[in-house]
């Protein structure tokens, strides 16, 4: 009888292969999770950063409101002289600086001295501004950018500084001379001018003849730093941007604008002249983009785009003479640069 007490209390234990079966099956059950969880953080990210294109684009709105038209997408005229055709540039601030009060940041923009340049070692308001431009802006960043919230650019002389970096920057047009002077460029030049947020640039919403519904307004750009490349070039600047060898907007349009030259997300093998204007994100398959009516997009890198006027990403070639390729019924101008361009004229198709 005790004998028999005793059998029944023995216990039974997993064997070893059943419990391989057991470790096996929670290994697939969370291979089978782990996607879908990067899925929904994705996807938190990318609402988050349509939310901060939305609050960029409202502020666009609420600035053109106020003063009758859009900020300039670049200070660049003028050594504080005002005179376009000086090489120098003037004093670099951007578009999203113009917009501070307009996004609830009115304190930050007292604080700057809009009358002398983002950072120069030869002023002392300008020194003040370059410490002011390291700020981070809580809207001025896509989630999915893990990228350093500030690069360092050492310069020549005294001008080095320390920039915010942002994830957004304005739409200057469908060409490569987008971002030229006015004043320099001549005739065609001023065609291909054919953006919202340019240098020096003050765009009416009624200068907008295609519609706002397709005009691309603000979009992403949230390049790694290349290697070797001083982390200076393919990064986007939060409040405006200057040469840090001349202390000068000189040159750096491209750091807070870009351009339709190159299709969206194209393989990171250029340097500046090459790839830095053109739109990039971290989201899969495309990237977001603020039109002029306020909405936000997510535009595929699969969208129709001619490049007519790059070398497989890595060089320039002139663009013809009629750079719409109306002798073609714009058959070479493709959909994506004509959402860059607030008055060609040309029909958008869905995208």
């Amino acid at each position: 009888m005790r004998s028999k007490l005793v059998r029944n209390r023995v216990k039974t234990a997993f064997t070893l292969i059943e419990l391989l079966v057991v470790i096996a099956i929670i290994a697939i059950l969370i291979a089978l999770l782990l996607p879908a969880v990067q899925q929904a953080r994705e996807a938190a990210r990318r609402t988050q950063c349509k939310n901060n294109l939305k609050q960029l684009a409202l502020g666009l709105h609420n600035y053109h409101d106020t003063h009758g038209t859009f900020p300039p997408g670049h200070l660049y005229a003028g050594h504080f002289d005002g005179n376009p055709r000086d090489g120098d540039g003037g004093t670099g601030f951007s578009w999203m600086a113009m917009i501070l009060p307009f996004v609830e940041q009115a304190n930050l923009y007292n604080e700057f001295n809009f009358e002398f340049p983002l950072h120069n070692t030869g002023y002392p308001q300008a020194v003040n501004n370059g410490l002011l431009a390291k700020r981070n802006l809580p809207f001025g960043r896509c989630p999915s950018d893990d990228a350093p919230e500030a690069l360092f650019y050492r310069g020549s002389g005294a001008h080095s500084y320390e920039n915010a970096i942002t994830s957004y920057v304005g739409a200057a047009g469908s060409f490569n001379n987008s971002l030229g002077i006015a004043a320099t460029a001549g005739t065609q030049g001023q065609i291909r001018r054919n953006g919202i947020l340019m240098r020096d640039s003050s765009i009416r919403i009624r200068d907008i003849k295609d519609g706002t519904s397709n005009t691309i307004m603000v979009g992403e750009r949230t390049f790694k730093v290349l290697p070797g490349d001083n982390q200076n070039r393919d990064r986007s600047h939060m409040y405006g941007s200057i040469n840090e060898h001349r202390g000068f907007a000189n040159g750096r349009s491209s750091f807070v604008t870009m351009t339709g030259l190159y299709p969206i997300n194209p393989p990171l093998i250029g340097r500046w002249g090459s790839i830095e204007t053109a739109a990039h994100s971290l989201h899969t398959g495309g990237a977001q983009f603020a039109l002029a009516d306020g909405s936000v997009r997510f535009i595929s890198e699969n969208i129709h785009h001619t490049c007519r006027s790059c070398w497989e990403f890595g060089g320039w070639r002139p663009v013809r003479a009629d750079p719409y390729d109306r002798g073609n019924g714009g058959a070479d101008y493709g959909l994506y640069q004509r959402l860059f361009s607030r008055e060609d004229g040309f029909v958008v198709d869905a995208f």
